[in-house]
């Protein structure tokens, strides 16, 4: 018979710090992604009409997005916090925490 008993084993939850590459943290390295293949998906099908347009506009999409990207995680920050005037909301947490051993 095989026995009940639950191992536990211990489990790795990072460092608690956001993910940064290339000077972006978190959430601003999709934006970023997605805002320089968007910029070349529409650079590569303006070029179908006119090379110079089509590099043009894809130039000034990827510059758009950098210039963005950097404003938004520098004015914004990672986490965003909602103030009224001088008040911070504190919401009171009111999930208890069991301990089973």
């Amino acid at each position: 018979m095989e026995n009940n008993k639950i191992s536990h084993y211990p489990v790795y939850k990072g460092l608690k710090k956001p993910f940064v590459f290339k000077g972006y943290k978190g959430k601003f390295i999709y934006y970023a992604a997605g805002g320089l293949i968007l910029s070349l998906v529409i650079g590569a099908i303006g070029t179908s009409f006119n090379i110079f347009i089509g590099l043009g506009v894809m130039i000034l999409g990827i510059a758009a997005t950098i210039y963005f990207v950097g404003y938004f995680q520098k004015a914004k920050g990672l986490f965003n916090k909602t103030k009224d005037g001088k008040i911070l909301w504190v919401h009171q947490n009111r999930i208890k925490k069991f301990n089973n051993k």
